[in-house]
């Protein structure tokens, strides 16, 4: 076999293996839980927000800040403050123009394409007419732009298979850390998973359309790990920008976390009720188990054994 045809094959057996039980959990999904009570959304919201919560700031902006010290120390000669001051100047600004980015888009969505509500069996009496992803909306634009917003996170991760793909189709060497890196991505991704198909659910699209809407956006990261196998084939391969591109994807999930599935589990929550505590928990949980998770999935590390 050629190097290319090599490469070729490498892309499409990681590809399988990262898409592969995602694809069979988004078939079954709607077979086996086509749909789920209010009470579940709030739990699930609650889990969910919790958890990608601890992904953008933990994965992304805490990988990214180790990275860019590293850096900026080589750079300015060993000054450790000069690094430091610079990367926390980086950091900041870049989450803030992710944040405000966010911010105009969603004032922008509020104003231009409000839903008008619906009757469902899945959906709370609650209208959100301020919130981006309205679970009213039946817009087509809406529906991209929060599935937008929610996989913006596959695209560092997507560059980083790929990388990874060109790294083992040259050496032939398959590394244990990048293996714990590929199967910690495939279970983050599923509250993903479950996020997409039941808040389309909750907009009253029909199930037949809202699984192939999920497994459409399980396969949205093959692109990109085409796209970053490439990259690094011709030697183009920048660490630098991949971490530029963690941090707005770090602000797109934090502002969806807070912004967006916060306020669907504490709406019409009594303080003082039973429920109230038992999705506080949930939150909770959600928290410890993404901070367990994302312990194994180390975007740093996998690239390191790459470029070794």
């Amino acid at each position: 076999m050629t190097d290319i045809q090599i490469l070729v094959t490498v892309i499409f057996v990681i590809s399988a293996f990262v898409i592969g039980v995602p694809l069979i959990y988004g078939i079954c999904l709607p077979i086996f839980k086509p749909r789920i009570s209010p009470r579940a959304y709030k739990y699930l919201y609650a889990f969910s927000s919790g958890f990608f919560i601890m992904m953008s700031t933990v994965l992304f902006i805490g990988e990214s800040k180790t990275h860019l010290e590293e850096e900026f120390i080589t750079i300015f000669s060993d000054n450790i403050v000069l690094a430091k001051t610079i990367t926390g100047i980086m950091i900041a600004s870049l989450i803030l123009v992710g944040l405000l980015f966010s911010l105009g888009l969603k004032y922008f969505f509020a104003k231009h394409f409000k839903g008008k509500a619906i009757n469902s069996e899945n959906e709370t009496k609650h209208d959100h007419d301020e919130l981006i992803f309205n679970l009213n909306d039946h817009n087509p634009k809406s529906k991209a732009f929060a599935i937008f917003f929610l996989l913006s996170h596959r695209i560092p991760d997507g560059l980083i298979i790929g990388t990874l793909a060109t790294q083992i189709a040259k050496s032939g060497d398959i590394n244990p850390v990048n293996i714990v890196f590929l199967c910690s991505f495939l279970i983050h991704i599923i509250p993903e998973e479950l996020i997409i198909y039941y808040r389309q659910i909750q907009m009253n699209i029909p199930v037949k359309k809202a699984t192939i809407n999920s497994l459409i956006a399980v396969c949205s990261i093959i692109p990109l790990i085409v796209l970053g196998s490439v990259i690094t084939w011709f030697s183009l391969n920048n660490e630098f920008a991949i971490h530029v591109v963690q941090l707005i994807a770090a602000s797109f999930l934090l502002f969806i976390s807070i912004v967006e599935f916060i306020p669907e589990f504490i709406h019409d929550v009594k303080t003082n009720g039973k429920e109230w505590y038992i999705i506080i928990l949930i939150w909770i949980i959600g928290i410890a188990i993404g901070i367990f998770v994302l312990s194994f999935h180390d975007h740093t590390a996998a690239h390191a054994h790459i470029l070794s």
